[in-house]
């Protein structure tokens, strides 16, 4: 069975990422492992489900639409249409974000939520207050914080013109939306087709517009000493980066992710006196 739809998936995915899809494909769909599928001697035929999430595989649908989750640190997220799939860039910010941050009883902000993928991983140690402004994400965000049993202060704003009372926060992390328009023929059909435009593009004219806004919130919001951890378009690390400092802010330095591309910008606040 999942050597059938390997070859199916082959002249999409390569024969690698086909195998691995096909696998997922295979689990889900008939709540087996691979050892009990290969030794019931299962096919393609013999799954109804199993073929039409093949078939949606086929049209570039992301796996994690197709079996409707992800794992994210650690916690089964939730996927669909609504907010953006959880990346492994995303995933590595937030683990150096609890391998950096070892205090106990912080307070953590995480603008733009989306799924809730980050704060639900950082909410498994700290207070986590999770802001999104589309009622979509909001929902979705909500199903996870659920079905984690993690205990989120979600809120409904936008971090580019914010109306909501807000404390102090030891830190603030944030994977905004980043993507330029002229960088569309560059991008996955997956990614174009299924996933929201809202938490994708900015505009070709103000492309660091969400590091503006972040900036000035954790000016007001950060206690003194307080870090914040962005995602950010990787050709544009040094100029992310700049918005931080022009504001203030000490220490900030741009990362690398696993790829070895520019991925985050973090620092620190000090308030002036």
């Amino acid at each position: 069975m999942i050597r059938e739809i390997a070859d199916r998936l082959e002249k999409v995915y390569g024969q690698g990422e086909g195998r691995a899809i096909a696998s997922l494909i295979a689990q889900e769909a008939t709540g087996l492992n691979v050892g009990k599928i290969i030794m019931k001697g299962l096919k393609l035929s013999d799954v109804p489900k199993a073929v039409e999430m093949t078939e949606r595989a086929l049209t570039s649908e992301p796996i994690q639409h197709i079996i409707g989750w992800t794992m994210f640190c650690g916690n089964k997220i939730k996927c669909d249409r609504r907010a953006l799939v959880p990346r492994p860039e995303t995933e590595v910010m937030t683990i150096n974000i609890m391998e950096d941050e070892n205090a106990e009883g912080l307070e953590v902000i995480d603008i733009g939520t989306g799924s809730g993928c980050i704060a639900t991983a950082l909410a498994n140690r700290w207070r986590v207050t999770a802001m999104e402004k589309s009622e979509e994400a909001l929902s979705l965000a909500r199903e996870n914080f659920l079905a984690n049993n993690v205990d989120v202060r979600l809120v409904k704003d936008d971090i580019l013109s914010p109306t909501q009372d807000y404390g102090q926060f030891d830190i603030i992390v944030s994977n905004p939306p980043y993507i330029r328009p002229s960088e569309k023929a560059t991008m996955e059909d997956n990614v174009l087709r299924y996933e929201p435009e809202i938490a994708l593009f900015v505009t070709e004219k103000e492309p660091l517009v969400f590091y503006k806004a972040i900036a000035a919130f954790g000016s007001k919001h950060l206690k003194n000493g307080g870090r914040f951890y962005v995602e950010i378009n990787r050709d544009l690390g040094e100029a992310t980066a700049e918005v931080f400092r022009s504001l203030g802010y000490i220490d900030v330095e741009v990362k690398r992710d696993i790829f070895g591309n520019n991925r985050v910008v973090s620092g620190k606040w000090t308030r002036r006196y």
